[in-house]
């Protein structure tokens, strides 16, 4: 029994400090020497379109079932920021949306499937990120506008970024 713990002995060491270490990157616990930055994204002109289309935040992740919706209002920080949430941004069609419950979009898994929905980004991440100590950063503010353009396609621009 005694040689066999011996020969696992130098296998179990680096397992343990592997598992010690990803536990860091997947979880939520604060490396020491870091902070979190707390992040706010939101749209400022929202209200110049609302009787044409509405914004939709769609979240999903592994503390997600299925994925959650939410109307993303004008000067509002959008929601969903866990950090390993994935978070897309869509337009639908106001009088569409009037129809809606955004509690129970047709969706497969994950995905949300109605066709009446456009996807318009998913490069918006509201969650918090860490960063070192000597970093003095604790806040920041990114601030969007929704545009069109001549072929009535909608894009987003970024209008301001703060930081604090």
């Amino acid at each position: 029994m005694k040689n066999f713990i011996v020969k696992l002995l130098p296998l179990a060491i680096p397992a343990m400090t592997f598992c010690f270490s990803a536990s860091f990157a997947f979880a939520d616990v604060i490396p020491p020497g870091h902070h979190t930055v707390t992040k706010c994204i939101k749209f400022n002109n929202l209200s110049e379109f609302t009787e044409e289309i509405r914004l939709v935040g769609i979240v999903t992740g592994p503390v997600v079932k299925g994925l959650e919706a939410y109307e993303i209002k004008n000067n509002e920080c959008l929601n969903g920021g866990y950090k390993f949430n994935s978070h897309a941004v869509y337009f639908v069609k106001s009088d569409y949306f009037a129809t809606l419950d955004l509690n129970n979009l047709a969706h497969d898994g994950d995905k949300l499937t109605d066709p009446n929905f456009i996807l318009l980004t998913k490069k918006l991440n509201p969650a918090e990120r860490l960063v070192r100590d000597r970093n003095p950063l604790k806040h920041e503010t990114f601030i969007y506008a929704l545009k069109r353009d001549l072929i009535h396609q909608y894009k987003i621009s970024l209008v301001k970024r703060t930081r604090e």
